[in-house]
């Protein structure tokens, strides 16, 4: 329950403040210099500690977006895979060196739409404008982190990022090697100083496997006993749920 109490100081000043008592919960208390305002503050705060949505001011201002980072470096990042734990890494230094110095109550929308637009208009190492899926992928990390510091740590109301609009995504596209370009492709690899790129290439090629399923190959997972023209290849660690076959007789493969 919320107690209002009207206090006159010597100057003959009116002031109103509010206690909030709400048992399992620490009081809460704030003065007001008019009565309607501090009616309001209470009626809200009740409500959202009694939903669970209420942030102590005090305690949120302390914490800058620095912190939030390295809390989520610490203790959610280490769990992600090797690749992507390098590539969520960089992100979050990227939004470190920009938000950083920010408190987290001061992560809004508008501040994390301006990092976008910077995001698209700023060229790349190589000098080329960035494409949006790019843009995407860095705000999506940085989005997982606050969606982190709402639901499990509770450092936010909400996620700020809910709101801003990502860049749309137009830069797919489908194209196969033509049959010159795919033997030039596979006399080079043949030619090349590494023994294993050759065959690397070419169980891409012929299964569409990605780099790290490839890598991650033992030979338990490969079976020849099936057919006589084929090689069965059982993927357990994959983003689609297949078995992959290819023609043996295109690879040099040696236990």
């Amino acid at each position: 329950m919320a107690s209002i109490r009207e206090r006159v100081d010597k100057d003959g000043v009116k002031t109103f403040h509010v206690q909030i008592r709400i048992r399992g919960f620490p009081p809460q208390t704030k003065t007001f210099t008019k009565k309607t305002i501090a009616k309001q503050w209470a009626e809200q705060v009740e409500l959202e500690i009694r939903t669970g949505r209420y942030l102590p001011t005090a305690m949120a201002q302390k914490r800058l977006a620095q912190d939030l980072i390295q809390r989520y470096r610490t203790s959610i990042l280490p769990y992600k895979k090797e690749k992507q734990r390098k590539d969520s890494a960089r992100h979050l230094d990227w939004w470190e060196n920009r938000l950083g110095r920010y408190g987290v109550l001061e992560l809004t929308s508008d501040l994390i739409g301006r990092c976008r637009d910077e995001l698209l208009v700023t060229p790349t190492r190589t000098g080329a404008m960035p494409a949006p899926a790019s843009v995407v992928k860095r705000m999506s990390v940085f989005s997982h982190v606050l969606a982190v510091a709402v639901k499990e740590w509770q450092w936010l109301p909400e996620s700020p990022m809910s709101r801003v609009a990502k860049p749309k995504v137009k830069n797919n596209r489908v194209r196969f090697l033509s049959e010159v370009e795919l033997a030039s492709l596979l006399t080079a690899t043949a030619a090349s100083e590494s023994p294993e790129l050759h065959t690397i290439v070419a169980v891409a090629i012929a299964t569409g496997m990605r780099y790290g399923e490839i890598m991650n190959l033992h030979w338990s997972d490969v079976s020849f006993q099936q057919s006589d023209s084929a090689a069965f290849v059982v993927l357990r660690e994959t983003k689609m749920a297949l078995n992959a076959a290819f023609r043996f007789q295109h690879l040099r493969l040696s236990r």
